[in-house]
């Protein structure tokens, strides 16, 4: 199956290289790394705690924290600014624009740890995680780097369990999307006269028969299987994603989208759709905010699987301190208290409180290892249990791995995204007029040049799937 790594388009960018930090608490400069990444949230204060950690540990290895701010113009072109002083960098949030994980690997930029990997010495990094996530991270047959995974792989629906009982309705992990449609339009009818409506609409990224192609942002190219193998085409030509599409469509137009969190406090909702990790954390989100009785259940039509979205940090191959690099972020990520500290801690002490860490500086989804650390705030105690349980029972997506090499044709691809940007409501269901914004957007891709877009892209997974034999 395949899916895509969905993250939202943000129009950003190039650069303002901003913020940096200042060094740690050694005077060995020579065992000191330069680790770049994007933001603040990693300070002098983080490094100093990080670095009397490690040599509290034995560790001959420090790091000098570098943030990064990228203006407007990054995200308006794709380009990364220059990132030669990096020992350590972590790849700033992508765009629509390109891969720059796979492109920075593919211009040979990027340190390759296949054969740390596979080494006694790197056994303990490959075991701190799912196998599946190592493996999303090859890039024509290597891994250039380590992955903070996206773990929402589910979409789950969290039901009002008293308009469940007023309708009668009951629901399980086998319900399927007409069904729910069918519910929708039951509780719709009945509760009308109040405006009770769906919060959330439905992401068509997470439909498990197509693999969202489009890097870092909204998605309108996918990979989906036809009778001759495998194709890269427009949305819109894929038969599943334009009936689930139409079908969330009469649902807006009809009103049954409802966006306001208020009435989630209030319980005026029948169902929000959550995307999460597990049915726990589904269900805390919801009831962090509305405290009446709900049922969560995980609609396996709406359920993705592993496919290397998240956020990446690598080792640049410049870098004179490479072993270093690599000892650093090995003992980060084979080290619960190193990982903990990273990610929960640094100037702001956080603390321990029955198996819970409460911090005010969680920077758990970008750094530190997920499968290691303990949960903070509100995430129940079985959060790190519940993420690698996600990740075993989902095997990695058939085109993980598959990063188009956009190099060629940035320009072309450039003016493909730009239609896209303009219609974004219409792959969210939201259209006024879902036919006839169709057509219009098919001739805006047609003379952006689809048709060539689409033929090297082909080229390009033909060759993939020849080479994974």
């Amino acid at each position: 199956m395949r899916i895509k790594k969905c993250v939202w388009l943000i129009l950003l960018g190039l650069i303002c290289l901003g913020g940096c930090s200042g060094k740690e608490v050694t005077a060995d400069t020579e065992n000191t790394i330069t680790w770049i990444y994007e933001g603040t949230a990693l300070t002098k204060g983080t490094a100093d705690a990080l670095n009397a950690m490690l040599k509290e540990k034995g560790y001959h290895v420090a790091v000098e924290f570098q943030g990064v701010t990228l203006d407007q113009s990054y995200y308006d072109t794709g380009e990364l600014p220059d990132f030669s002083d990096a020992d350590i960098l972590s790849v700033p949030v992508e765009t629509a624009f390109t891969s720059h994980y796979a492109e920075l690997a593919r211009n040979g930029e990027l340190y390759d740890w296949s054969n740390y990997l596979a080494s006694e010495a790197g056994q303990a990094l490959w075991t701190s995680m799912p196998f599946q996530v190592w493996e999303c991270m090859e890039v024509d047959g290597s891994v250039y780097g380590i992955l903070n995974p996206d773990v929402y792989l589910n979409q789950y629906i969290v039901f009002n369990q008293s308009l469940l009982d007023r309708y009668h309705l009951s629901v399980s992990d086998e319900l399927s999307r007409d069904e729910f449609v069918e519910m929708l339009e039951t509780v719709w009818k009945g509760e009308k006269e109040k405006g009770m409506p769906i919060l959330s609409a439905v992401s068509l990224d997470y439909l498990p028969s197509v693999y969202m192609l489009t890097p870092g942002g909204y998605s309108f190219l996918g990979i989906h299987e036809e009778e001759n193998g495998w194709s890269v085409d427009w949305l819109m030509d894929v038969p599943e994603y334009r009936e689930c599409l139409a079908q969330l469509n009469r649902c807006y137009l009809d009103g049954m989208f409802g966006y306001d969190s208020s009435m989630l406090e209030s319980g005026e909702f029948f169902a929000y759709i959550v995307k999460s990790y597990g049915e726990s954390g589904a269900l805390t989100l919801v009831q962090d905010i509305y405290d009446g009785t709900c049922r969560v259940i995980s609609c396996k039509d709406w359920n993705k699987e592993v496919n290397g979205g998240g956020y990446k940090t690598v080792v640049m191959s410049q870098s004179k301190k490479q072993d270093l690099a690599v000892e650093l972020l090995t003992a980060i990520y084979t080290d619960r208290e190193l990982s903990e500290l990273l990610a929960y801690g640094g100037e702001i002490p956080f603390e321990d409180r029955g198996g819970r860490v409460y911090t005010d500086n969680n920077n758990s989804w970008t750094h530190g290892n997920l499968f290691q650390i303990r949960p903070a705030g509100n995430r129940p105690l079985s959060w790190s249990e519940d993420i690698w349980g996600v990740f075993k029972k989902s095997e990695k997506t058939e085109m993980a791995g598959f990063y188009p090499d956009l190099r060629g044709m940035k320009e072309d691809w450039k003016k493909l995204v730009m239609v896209q940007i303009r219609h974004l409501n219409f792959y969210l269901g939201l259209s006024e007029n879902q036919e006839e914004e169709e057509a219009v957007i098919r001739a805006e891709l047609e003379e952006a040049g689809l048709e060539k877009i689409l033929e090297e892209l082909n080229r390009q997974l033909r060759e993939f799937i020849a080479e994974k034999g």
